[in-house]
């Protein structure tokens, strides 16, 4: 019953959406049904039917490949900063970022059946039951790190999100391994495929020792620069939150990618031009042509230009954090590293022939329609994952509230289904309570982290307890601070010992923890007294979140906070001002008169916010505002009748008496 319940629902969210997700569906499937057709021609004719001959065997399906084996492998751009350095922002979204390996990782493995002659052989490819030739084999080995970095980022976020769906705690001893493990791995994906091009010796343009580094500088541009416009997509489409911090992180990273990747082409163009060998034909061919034969050359210059345009624009932070330009910069990337990796690295490499003739390629028609239609089917699989992990990730869809689980868990539940059982934790005794809160003190903070969590899931919020949490605050690790602050925040009322430590982090310098601590302020209560004048001091935080933290923590303890709050309205310091009379507003009608005299002092930040906060007052506030309509200041009486229009229908009555008193 469960499970039908469970195909169900995951059907229903995939079927389910706005307009705008029924038009994208309709016109990747259009898009994948015509490719799909285009491969059963070319299965009919045989690669006949494309423009690969002979001489130059690989083409547009092999420069797809290595292009999206860089857009998997930048995966790893985001695990490092967010499980090994706990970079709040990033690992928050981490997640998606591995969706877009799963797909372009499926799209890999389509582009290297396309390229097969005799793709009833593919057999021969699968790991246990073809002959893979190892350790001898790179091809051997490319099969192995591809299907083995997919196993990785299917089995690792499928079981957080497996908790996730069924609001268990994660293990993180459990996962901890494989997360380590997927970062060489992701390295490995493309150095392997690099040493593929490397080890034919015969072929100059390919036999080069800074091919490898190359390949992972490339990747760690393209890869990001799509995961920063992805992200974009899915901030503004679903209620997934994406910080702007993190963009700009990945964006820094991006800067530091593409100075090495031009350094490295730098130092190749050096090496071919000084030594002035044969085997410059190659290079030649691909910037300014060779016996009359140069497709490519306004391909790589425009690729060229790309990049160094690109990486002016994320070298500079006015342009990398501005998203106009942001955005420009990673549309640049994608494109100049599709042309450098694909046909201007693939087509080179076969030309000249043995005997020097040059026999240019070109995609014919179908191979243009079969790439296509892979591209369609890899954004389906991105798409359909994305429709499913996003509830997932922000609680909306959970086993207690009867939704869907995630197709990422039901795709690979043969692979999870050891991991789940070997992740799972039993209820602490108290020799488990004791080992629990020495865990809380580790350096480690994935350990430290995962204690919290642990401690408040599985045991009594008692006085022990919340000293251990308390003390947990001052821990050097941000996702440990964070970590315990939320587990106080689910204690509630009972964690009011921890209120000073709580108030100490307000001052922290990571905005996630400040927030954090603001919120579990207002989960205290009543018992958060003594932390006023530290929220306070938060109203005029440089961040929204925690300002909005404050207020309501400082509405939440009412008429104790009343004489702060007050003080706070008359800073000369308008943010604090504004943000005290927006908490000012959620507690009635005593504070009108305040808020009224702040209107009176004309149009500012502070007075808007007051117009708000009595327009959510309501009825009480209408009779003092009709009375600044007749100040005959213009600025006020605006402000006035705008919050009037926003308390609606209440404010009616007493409109019309002044205007009958007026005449």
């Amino acid at each position: 019953m469960e499970r039908s319940g469970f195909i169900v629902g995951l059907v229903r969210r995939l079927l389910i959406g706005p307009p705008l997700y029924y038009v994208w569906m309709a016109v990747l499937t259009t898009i994948a049904l015509t490719g799909i057709y285009a491969y059963s021609k070319q299965l009919h004719m045989g690669l006949i039917a494309t423009g690969m001959q002979s001489y130059v065997s690989w083409g547009l399906y092999i420069g797809n490949f290595t292009f999206l084996v860089g857009v998997a492998a930048a995966a790893v751009l985001l695990i490092i900063p967010a499980y090994l350095y706990e970079f709040g922002p990033i690992k928050e979204i981490v997640i998606v970022g591995e969706a877009l390996a799963v797909s372009a990782l499926s799209m890999c493995l389509m582009f290297v059946t396309a390229d097969l002659g005799r793709p009833d052989r593919i057999w021969h490819l699968i790991p246990g039951l073809g002959i893979l030739n190892l350790p001898r084999s790179m091809l051997g080995w490319d099969i192995v790190v591809l299907n083995g970095y997919l196993f990785l980022n299917l089995s690792i976020p499928g079981y957080l999100l497996y908790k996730a769906y069924n609001d268990k705690p994660v293990n993180m001893r459990f996962i901890w391994p494989f997360i380590l493990l997927s970062i060489p791995w992701a390295v490995s994906i493309h150095t392997v495929t690099a040493f593929i091009y490397n080890g034919l010796v015969a072929r100059p343009f390919w036999n080069a020792s800074i091919l490898a580094p190359r390949f992972l500088a490339s990747a760690f541009c393209s890869g990001p620069a799509l995961v920063i416009l992805l992200y974009q997509i899915v901030r503004r489409f679903t209620n997934f939150h994406v910080k702007n911090e993190a963009l700009f992180k990945i964006a820094e990273f991006i800067a530091v990618a593409m100075a090495i990747n031009l350094f490295l082409l730098a130092a190749e163009f050096f090496k071919e031009l000084y030594s002035d060998t044969h085997h410059l034909s190659p290079l030649e061919y691909l910037y300014l042509g060779l016996h009359g034969k140069g497709r490519l050359v306004p391909w790589i210059w425009t690729a060229f230009a790309f990049n160094v345009i690109a990486f002016v624009i994320f070298l500079i932070p006015q342009t990398r954090k501005n998203f106009a330009t942001l955005n420009l910069g990673c549309v640049l990337i994608i494109v100049g590293i599709w042309i450098e990796k694909g046909m201007g690295l693939i087509i080179p490499g076969f030309i000249p022939a043995p005997l020097g003739e040059v026999w240019e390629y070109v995609p014919t028609t179908i191979e243009v329609l079969v790439s296509m239609g892979i591209w369609s089917i890899g954004l389906l699989i991105l798409t359909a994952i994305l429709k499913v992990i996003i509830p997932i990730e922000l609680g909306e869809f959970t086993r207690k509230g009867g939704a869907v689980a995630l197709a990422a868990v039901a795709a690979v539940a043969i692979f999870l289904a050891p991991l789940t059982v070997m992740g799972e934790e039993q209820p602490p005794g108290a020799g488990d309570m004791r080992s629990l809160l020495k865990e809380l003190k580790s350096s480690d903070g994935g350990v430290a982290a995962q204690a919290a969590r642990n401690i408040v899931s599985k045991a009594p919020a008692s006085p022990e307890v919340v000293a251990a949490l308390a003390q947990a605050i001052k821990h050097p690790n941000e996702m440990v601070r964070l970590t315990v602050i939320e587990a106080l925040s689910e204690i509630g009322p009972d964690a009011a010992p921890a209120v000073p430590a709580l108030a100490e982090a307000l001052s922290d310098k990571d905005p996630l923890v400040r927030e954090a601590a603001t919120l579990a302020l207002f989960a205290v209560g009543k018992s958060a007294t003594s932390a006023i004048p530290s929220l306070v001091e938060r109203l005029a935080d440089e961040n929204n979140a925690v300002r909005s933290g404050a207020i309501l923590a400082l509405a939440g303890l009412g008429n104790e906070a009343l004489p702060a709050l007050l003080r706070a309205l008359g800073s000369k310091d308008e943010r604090m001002a504004a943000a005290s009379a927006q908490a000012l507003g959620r507690m009635g009608p005593p504070v009108v008169p305040e808020l009224i005299a702040v209107l009176k002092r004309g149009d500012s930040p502070a007075a808007r916010a007051s117009c708000k906060a009595l327009a959510e007052i309501g009825p009480a506030a209408v009779e003092p505002l009709i009375d600044l309509l007749k100040t005959g200041k213009p600025d006020v009486a605006k402000l006035a009748g705008e919050t009037l229009e926003a308390i609606g229908s209440p404010a009616v009555p007493e409109l019309v008496k002044a205007i009958l008193d007026k005449r």
